[in-house]
Formats: C-alpha cells, sequence, structure tokens
C-alpha cells in the first residue's frame, strides 16, 4: 500500500480512467473536491485502497450503468460525505 495518499483538494471534480488497474495501489483522500468513479468495481484500483474524507468534507460521484453497483474500498468519514449515483443509461 502506497504510504502517500492521493488527495483532491478544493473546487473541481478529478475523473478516475474508464479501464483502472486492479493492481493500483494508492490511498484516496477527498478533501473538499469531488471524486469522480466510473462503472467499475475496481474503480479505486485495489480493493485495499482506502477512500478517506477530510474533515473539508468532499463527494464522490459514481457514475453507474446499473443501479446495484458494489465497491469493496474501506472508508473513512472525518467531514461532510456526499455519494451520488449518476446513471450512464437513458431510461
Amino acid at each position: 500500500m502506497a504510504d502517500t495518499p492521493l488527495t483532491i483538494i478544493g473546487a473541481g471534480v478529478v475523473s478516475l480512467a474508464t479501464n483502472p488497474a486492479a493492481t493500483f495501489l494508492a490511498n484516496w483522500n477527498v478533501s473538499g473536491g469531488t471524486l469522480r468513479m466510473n462503472d467499475q468495481n475496481n474503480a479505486l484500483g485495489s480493493q485495499a485502497n482506502s477512500l478517506t474524507f477530510a474533515a473539508a468534507g468532499g463527494t464522490v460521484q459514481i457514475r453507474a450503468s446499473t443501479l446495484a453497483k458494489t465497491y469493496n474500498n474501506p472508508v473513512a468519514v472525518n467531514g461532510n460525505a456526499t455519494f451520488v449515483h449518476q446513471s450512464t443509461t437513458s431510461g
């Protein structure tokens, strides 16, 4: 596991790759920004990678083609955390 997390800070949106690598190792820290995840179970890379919301809070946008999507990464919430599901299909 990586010692230094990837941190999303301030206004704006960071979108993750469409085809992430399940072997990618890094923890994620959201601090006042928005992290847009894709339709892959390994959107954050390895399922051992953690997602942490800092005291400044933040948003995770989950863009999925189905209503039921499972992400198995550990999550720590230290501030306001907003999870938004966005459908990638019409109808």
